[in-house]
């Protein structure tokens, strides 16, 4: 046994990402002994940051959800201030800017979850004369509040079926409608669908596909109370949330893959690191994707249920990312770039045609554009921008890529890409590039060890729902006192939402715990 860890911890936990760290801090000052392993030499998973040029490059996030102001916090800024986690947060002025054949619309946040201004914005962009199009939109987005609040109920405490049943009415009722079943329950108008479907990318499934729920959300959370960016990148909420983990006295060791998860009697026993260590342990909460603890990590005395893997293997992921991330030689304004993020549709819009487009390599028709400059002047030096261009393609599309292809196909579509942005802004991008950055799903499974290179976890359907995986859960637990936590769990992909599973992890685990103890007592 290494001098570095004890023979034995209550809880080990696989990566100090966002989740990872959250669920470390949730069992911290519970008397329970933690220990989180981290294979690189930084926190935060993809919510870090690089240095080129001496500018540090924001490498994954776009906006955060589920702040809110100082004086009305949200979920995610109540729980750093309750373990004094201070975060420079700037607040993101628009929602977004959409760009389509039809439209060219920005859509504004509501003031504290008053919705007027965004319903006022979306009736007059589909030319409501007698009212009932903004009617119809306020109690659409009442709706989506009262889900908002069940779900955020659901997420701090474990509530059973018949529970959540009898207080969360409204939560299920619309539980089996799709997004755009719901939209036409309320009988929207094609533009108010259009402007509303632009979010698709946050779930990275398109509407007819997704469920009700989560979009519901997505939406009373990003566009009541508007989105936040970190001053200085994802990288300080990491580092930050690190600094409270081992304020509080939970170990964290950098450098340390994780290899084996060993399973006695099909429940957890131990942990085999690359160096040769053995840790035993009670608990294990993995950040790696179930698919790869169940197919490359355990090793069992008993064989795993068949199950196990199927349930798995059934469970469809969701998108990766394509992004393109430039140092321009000017400042925003000069190039025509007037919003912090754009969502283009370069043809037709439409989110079931672009989610299939995703499945291939290229030809993708719906850009996301983001500038920080527009919201935080320091992003980057002084008469310089920075400027990222994305899309979401399937990680599954990357399988058969040979390495010999891969500089040349990176090159390739990187030049698609700045091609139709320059055509849209009608500034010829090519000529004011510093330096460009490709992050592509290979990097994400290269840099993460992420599954197919996904970041959006299981993809949110309806016959995947999180309603249903959460009336469920139990049914996941193949092995003992395994739990998982991260974007392929109950709450899904987003910064926020694997903050918020992170939470839900730990108490599920500390809940386990007191359970034990009162047993063995």
């Amino acid at each position: 046994m290494s001098k570095y860890y004890k023979d034995h911890y209550d809880v080990v936990i696989i990566g100090a990402s966002l989740a990872g760290l959250s669920s470390a801090l949730t069992l911290s000052g519970h008397g329970l002994s933690v220990l989180v392993l981290e294979q690189h030499n930084l926190p935060g998973g993809v919510a870090t940051s690089y240095v080129r040029d001496k500018v540090e490059f924001e490498a994954s996030l776009h906006e955060m959800m589920s702040i809110g102001s100082n004086e009305n916090p949200l979920m995610i800024r109540q729980f750093f201030n309750e373990y004094g986690i201070d975060v420079d947060w700037i607040k993101i002025k628009d929602c977004f800017h959409l760009v389509t054949n039809d439209l060219d619309f920005v859509l504004s946040p509501g003031n504290e979850g008053d919705f007027s201004l965004p319903c006022k914005q979306i009736a007059e962009a589909c030319e409501d004369k007698d009212g009932s199009i903004y009617n119809r939109l306020v109690s659409f987005f009442s709706l989506c509040g009262k889900i908002y609040e069940a779900s955020n109920a659901m997420t701090l405490k474990d509530f059973s079926n018949m529970a959540i049943m009898k207080k969360f009415k409204d939560f299920l009722s619309y539980a089996g409608y799709s997004v755009k079943e719901a939209f036409e329950a309320f009988n929207l108008p094609q533009t108010a669908i259009d402007i509303l479907s632009a979010y698709w990318v946050y779930l990275g499934s398109p509407i007819s596909e997704t469920p009700f729920v989560p979009y519901a959300y997505l939406l009373y959370d990003y566009i009541g109370y508007g989105s936040y960016m970190p001053k200085h990148t994802s990288y300080e909420m990491s580092l930050k949330l690190l600094e409270a983990v081992e304020n509080r006295g939970i170990q964290v060791e950098f450098n340390q893959k994780v290899h084996k998860i060993l399973v006695k009697n099909k429940k957890i026993d131990s942990i085999l690191l690359n160096n040769g260590i053995t840790i035993s342990c009670d608990y294990l909460i993995s950040g790696a994707y179930p698919n790869t603890v169940y197919q490359k990590m355990i090793v069992s005395d008993k064989r795993i249920n068949k199950k196990a893997y199927k349930t798995i293997n059934a469970m469809e992921l969701g998108v990766s990312c394509f992004s393109l991330v430039m140092l321009l030689d000017k400042p925003y304004k000069d190039l025509n770039i007037n919003d912090y993020a754009t969502f283009y549709s370069d043809g037709e819009f439409n989110c079931d045609k672009q989610f299939k487009e995703g499945k291939s390599t290229s030809s993708w028709t719906f850009l996301t554009s983001v500038c920080p400059n527009v919201i935080n002047p320091l992003a980057s030096k002084e008469g310089t921008s920075i400027y990222s261009i994305t899309c979401l393609p399937l990680g599954v599309a990357f399988k058969d890529m040979k390495a010999e292809e891969y500089e040349d196909y990176k090159n390739r579509i990187a030049n698609e890409l700045i091609a139709k942005e320059s055509k849209r802004l009608n500034v010829d991008l090519r000529k004011h590039i510093i330096d460009l950055i490709v992050e592509t799903p290979i990097t994400i499974a290269h840099y993460t060890g992420a599954y197919m290179g996904s970041i959006y976890g299981y993809r949110h359907k309806m016959d995947n729902s999180v309603v249903a995986r959460q009336q469920d859960k139990n049914k996941e637990e193949f092995v003992k006192n395994l739990f998982f936590t991260g974007a392929h769990q109950l709450n899904g992909d987003g910064m926020a939402p694997v903050i918020n599973n992170g939470r839900k992890v730990g108490i599920d685990v500390l809940a386990r715990a007191k359970r034990r103890k009162k047993y063995e007592n």
